[in-house]
């Protein structure tokens, strides 16, 4: 899988999902095979999540991490949204 077009559909997905509470690995995996038709294991996805979330600027983060490590949710972040709309995803 091309890292690269799975950030942008990740990106783009939780684009589109703006609440405060996110998606969680098994949410985004269905989404992205349905509307970006990127097939991906949630392992991999929660990798590519990390990876973006220890960027500078973070473009997504961990909703509430101290809740439930086991069900991890992400949202993209103003720097996201921003990224977002630059690239046109």
């Amino acid at each position: 899988m091309n890292n690269q077009l799975l950030d942008e559909g990740l990106l783009s997905i939780l684009d589109t999902n703006r609440t405060r509470y996110g998606l969680n690995a098994a949410a985004l995996v269905f989404r992205l095979r349905l509307e970006k038709q990127i097939t991906a294991k949630a392992e991999e996805i929660t990798g590519r999540l990390e990876y973006l979330a220890a960027r500078t600027p973070a473009l997504v983060e961990e909703v509430r991490p101290e809740i439930n490590r086991q069900n991890r949710v992400w949202k993209i972040t103003a720097e996201g949204m921003r990224y977002t709309d630059e690239h046109n995803l």
